[in-house]
């Protein structure tokens, strides 16, 4: 299960790219705003795929130049 990481992975896999976001940040956004960052549920725990995650901290580098 390498492409899928727990909330706390996740948070820890942005920190290290620049962006963070604690774990109580992600479950905000599966409540308010599934979309803004797609997690799937396996055997009722939460994962974020990895590529997922990549693709977050791409718009965020893109966010960056364009300020």
């Amino acid at each position: 299960m390498t492409d899928f990481l727990k909330p706390r992975q996740a948070s820890a896999f942005l920190l290290e790219r620049g962006i963070r976001l604690a774990p109580a940040t992600l479950n905000s956004w599966r409540c308010t705003n599934p979309s803004r960052l797609p997690f799937v549920r396996i055997g009722g725990r939460i994962y974020y795929k990895r590529e997922a995650l990549e693709r977050l901290c791409a718009a965020e580098d893109q966010a960056e130049q364009g300020r």
